[in-house]
C-alpha cells in the first residue's frame, strides 16, 4: 500500500528508550541527518507535494489530496511518514504554521524567501482541525 500513495513508511516507528550511550548518539545523528533533511522548500523534489501542501497551509491542495485516495486509504495517508525526522501530517502543519506564520525574527528571511517561490496559504489552523476530524494523530 506504500507504493500506492507514494509514501515511504507509516506509523510511530521504533518507540523504544535510547538506554545505552550507543543508543543515544544513534538517535541524535538521525535527528542531525533529518533537520537537514526536512527541508520542505518548493525547490525540495525528494518531499511529497502533500508534505508541502500540508506545511505552507494549503487546504484546498490539502483535501484535493484526500479526495484522490480511496476512503480506506485516507488513514495511511494521515500516518505517511517522510524524512528521517519520520512526521505525521499533523506535524507538517505545525512546523509549517510556526515557520510561515509566525513572527519569529528568526525565521523572517526564510518567509520572504519562501513566499517569493511559492503562495503560502496559512490555512493551518483549518487543515489541522480537518486532520484531527479524520483520525489523524
Amino acid at each position: 500500500m506504500a507504493q500506492d500513495l507514494g509514501m515511504g513508511s507509516y506509523g510511530d516507528g521504533d518507540q523504544s528508550p535510547a538506554i545505552t550511550s550507543e543508543d543515544k548518539a544513534g538517535v541524535l545523528l538521525q535527528w542531525e541527518a533529518g533537520v537537514k533533511d526536512y527541508n520542505p522548500h518548493p525547490s525540495n523534489t525528494r518531499l511529497s507535494m502533500w508534505l508541502k501542501d500540508l506545511w505552507r497551509g494549503d487546504y484546498q491542495a490539502v483535501m484535493g489530496h484526500i479526495d484522490k485516495v480511496k476512503k480506506e486509504q485516507v488513514s495511511q495517508l494521515l500516518e505517511s511518514r517522510e524524512s528521517l525526522l519520520n512526521m505525521s501530517a499533523v506535524f507538517h502543519v505545525i512546523v509549517g504554521a510556526k515557520d510561515l506564520c509566525g513572527e519569529n525574527q528568526e525565521c523572517r528571511d526564510y518567509r520572504l524567501q519562501v513566499n517569493r517561490v511559492t503562495e503560502v496559504k496559512n490555512d493551518h489552523q483549518k487543515i489541522l482541525g480537518k486532520l484531527i476530524e479524520l483520525g489523524a494523530n
